[in-house]
């Protein structure tokens, strides 16, 4: 949540914690990464599992069984990581936001930021 400050005419700036969304992604991009690198080894091992260990007419349900699961697990991590690449795209528009407004504010030669040619 961005600090916006009591009194807005003030000509105090409303502040983003950019570092700290910034090190929120990194961390959740970490997380998801070794999560999903854990389950596809687990479903690796349980689809080794019930082709080894089960009769061949069950592979197919207990696989049908299991697979939605196995789907809805991948889907949650593959959201985690749209939610870190979001947050990481709202921080570089913020700071190129922040730059063309301070650019767009910048006096020039005549004061007034904008070349009104000769006097």
């Amino acid at each position: 949540m961005p600090h916006v400050p009591s009194d807005s005419s003030s000509g105090e700036s409303i502040v983003y914690p950019i570092e700290h969304m910034r090190q929120t992604a990194a961390k959740i991009v970490a997380k998801a990464s070794y999560a999903q690198e854990q389950h596809d080894t687990t479903w690796a091992q349980i689809q080794a599992y019930v082709l080894n260990n089960f009769e061949p007419d069950m592979q197919g349900s207990v696989m049908n069984l299991l697979q939605p699961y196995a789907a809805r697990l991948r889907a949650a991590y593959d959201w985690q990581m749209n939610l870190a690449s979001s947050l990481f795209a709202a921080v570089d528009l913020m700071e190129s936001t922040d730059s063309t407004v301070a650019q767009a504010f910048t006096p020039t030669v005549h004061g007034f930021g904008r070349d009104t040619g000769p006097q």
